[in-house]
């Protein structure tokens, strides 16, 4: 959805993957003690992006970071990049009858200073007959 927002109106795109450190089981990156190790996930992700991005005629930036707190890593990079629109992908999550992502979307949704998308895919799960 990115790309073809930046294709139509001309937008620079960036592709972000904020890894969650706590999930990881990885030492800090030793060429700098402050930047925790990625499991190297968000590489490949951006890296696909990137790559459907440079088929289609569009450059795209990539950016890859682990943290802690994922939800405050893309709301201070959005905010200090400056960006217009964030576009997330999320999964659906059942929270008594209401539209629900979880706590990181939720924080996203409430903090960011920019306009926002949220793409959520079809469920794998349910069959269209």
């Amino acid at each position: 959805m990115a790309i073809l927002y930046g294709l139509s109106t001309g937008a620079t795109v960036t592709a972000l993957h904020v890894e969650d450190i706590r999930t990881l089981d990885r030492p800090l990156d030793r060429r700098r003690s402050d930047v925790p190790a990625t499991s190297g996930e968000g590489e490949q992700f951006v890296a696909e992006i990137r790559e459907l991005g440079k088929q289609l005629g569009l450059e795209v930036r990539t950016l890859v970071n682990a943290s802690p707190q994922p939800e405050k890593t893309i709301v201070r990079t959005a905010a200090e990049g400056n960006y217009d629109l964030l576009i997330m992908g999320v999964t659906f999550r059942s929270a008594d009858h209401r539209l629900y992502f979880g706590p990181k979307v939720e924080h996203i949704l409430s903090e960011a200073r920019c306009a926002m998308a949220v793409v959520v895919p079809p469920d794998p799960t349910l069959s269209r007959s």
